[in-house]
């Protein structure tokens, strides 16, 4: 199972769950954050998609 943030298994800090699902639950919060208005995911940076969210 590939998880795509860190796999360093010397690193006990490694995440236990997918990058693509900790993005899904990052913009299921930021929808709810917004009243629940439908944002779409554009892709690409995580951090810029967020702040764009944010501005609208």
């Amino acid at each position: 199972m590939a998880h795509d943030v860190d796999r360093d298994p010397r690193n006990m800090a490694d995440p236990l769950i997918a990058a693509e699902t900790l993005r899904a639950h990052v913009l299921a919060g930021e929808r709810a954050a917004a009243g629940g208005r439908d944002l779409a995911d554009p892709g690409g940076d995580l951090i810029a998609v967020v702040a764009a969210l944010r501005r609208r």
